[in-house]
């Protein structure tokens, strides 16, 4: 058996042994994790090695298996200790938000829970981390918007506008604009500001990344009761928002299981074919997003519907064909 599985096991077994508040047994162990008693003798005392203080009381004629209570509440926190240790696993995670106005506080947090973990058990856990890892090849530099995200962030929590020299990709300009900051909204490994255009007014998304200047102003806002977060990103494909559109693509068998494994819109409906086949249907906000997942599966994929979209995407692959 890979080291990677036992230390996993090991890992569910103590995780059983704390949520039952009147201990476990050898048997329901085994029986819970699907594997021999003397497997989890094993384990237990591999844990015990470990730092984890486990012992043993007598209920009823049944040796069962439990977590000291000094132990459990040693942290003085609302958390378990396997919930703090998972806390601490996250960290891969969360570097993503490295170099925000979050991550200080999460690195305290994480630091915090080291401390709480005796070194045994330290060392335990850089066996089982050893066997997972979160990465994130394509994430961004936060810490060059700082500034910005902390003012945002403060702007949000006390309602005023802000005002901001902002770049826009579509027209390659750069303009000022006065902003309700409603939520910032972290997708796809980028920040998004969401709020009332003052220049538009309405509800628009602006990417953090683009903000070359910002100022908070005096100015306060509501917002207003009909807003909902939920309502206005629910059919967007990705972060734009427009008009709805009815997406129909049809995928070949070669790709057709990556796209039945996941549920990549709320409206998703698949329509299985015999040749293996499937046909897809999606009510999205605006096509450009879904546009350019399509063209990511290249001749596996042809949109049916819309015909717009379709003579759209027609048109991308024949420019695209002549610079080859």
């Amino acid at each position: 058996m890979p080291r990677g599985d036992q230390l996993i096991r090991q890992w569910g077994i103590l995780s059983l042994i704390e949520v039952h508040h009147f201990g476990i047994t050898i048997e329901n162990l085994a029986m819970e994790v699907g594997c021999t008693t003397r497997t989890i003798r094993r384990d237990i005392e591999a844990l015990e090695i470990a730092g984890f203080p486990l012992y043993t009381e007598d209920v009823d004629g049944e040796v069962r298996w439990k977590l000291m209570n000094e132990f459990k509440n040693a942290h003085h926190t609302p958390f378990t200790i396997t919930e703090l240790i998972s806390l601490y696993f996250s960290r891969d995670l969360l570097k993503v938000l490295k170099g925000t106005p979050f991550y200080d506080s999460i690195e305290s947090i994480l630091d915090k829970i080291r401390k709480t973990i005796s070194p045994n058990t330290l060392a335990h856990l850089a066996k089982l981390e050893g066997s997972f890892y979160a990465g994130h090849k394509k994430q961004k530099d936060y810490g060059r918007y700082k500034a910005s995200l902390d003012s945002l962030m403060e702007a949000t929590v006390k309602s005023n506008t802000v005002e901001m020299k902002y770049h826009s990709m579509y027209s390659d300009k750069t303009t000022v604009r006065k902003v309700d900051p409603y939520k910032i909204w972290y997708f796809d490994n980028t920040f998004f500001l969401v709020g009332r255009c003052h220049r538009h007014d309405e509800v628009r998304t602006f990417v953090v990344d683009r903000i070359k200047e910002l100022r908070t102003t005096r100015e306060s806002f509501r917002i207003p009761s009909d807003f909902s977060f939920q309502d206005y990103t629910k059919d967007s494909f990705g972060v734009i928002h427009d008009k709805k559109v009815k997406v129909v693509v049809k995928f070949d068998k070669e790709v057709a299981g990556y796209i039945k494994e996941r549920i990549w819109h709320p409206s998703q409906k698949i329509k299985q074919s015999r040749d293996g086949s499937i046909t897809t249907t999606y009510d999205v906000a605006g096509s450009k997003e879904i546009k350019y997942w399509v063209l990511s599966y290249g001749q596996h994929a042809e949109v049916l519907k819309p015909k717009t979209l379709r003579d759209e995407i027609k048109k991308d692959l024949s420019l695209a064909l002549k610079r080859y």
